[in-house]
């Protein structure tokens, strides 16, 4: 497995995925590579300045990220990497192709394979004024990962997913 290294994730990442109390120990699922700048998410008329959050995530951003997560994870159920890959970033799958991503499934997170019951929980925005971020925490079975999304082309995608702390995580914003 790769190890995720703080410096590529840039510091919008790193500073939102540090928030969330996620340790991204391995590249999973959707992938790696996450960087700030263009093509991130940022809108051209952003004037934000400062990351919020978290807070918990509204309703219909939950049923969306929870769609693309459940579309994935269906995909990679029935073995269809092209098919799993359409979930994740542009910039995730600029980086790789169905056998990589296949490969890396069946290697290292077998379960998903399998998986037909599983259960979302823990849905968090960081409002950041390059990218908007949400994490998902899914639990299949005895094993958890936290997703994490950003929004791409009007649709949430999974950027990279890995192990949630033992930690609690973060109190939401009220």
């Amino acid at each position: 497995n790769e190890i995720v290294d703080g410096a590529r994730l840039g510091a919008t990442a790193a500073v939102c995925l540090a928030a969330t109390g996620l340790v991204v120990a391995a590249v999973v699922v959707a992938g790696c590579g996450v960087g700030s700048g263009e093509g991130a998410g940022a809108s051209a008329g952003d004037t934000k300045s400062e990351t919020t959050g978290p807070e918990i995530c509204t309703q219909e951003v939950r049923e969306d990220v929870e769609d693309t997560v459940r579309g994935q994870t269906q995909a990679i159920s029935a073995r269809d990497y092209e098919r799993a890959l359409e979930f994740s970033s542009n910039r995730y799958r600029s980086g790789t192709n169905p056998e990589q991503f296949g490969a890396l499934v069946e290697d290292s997170y077998d379960y998903l394979l399998t998986t037909s019951d599983y259960d979302f929980a823990d849905c968090y925005v960081y409002d950041d004024p390059e990218l908007e971020v949400v994490t998902i925490t899914a639990q299949y079975g005895d094993v958890a990962l936290a997703y994490y999304l950003i929004e791409e082309d009007g649709a949430w995608r999974i950027e990279l997913a890995g192990a949630p702390t033992v930690a609690s995580q973060p109190e939401p914003a009220v």
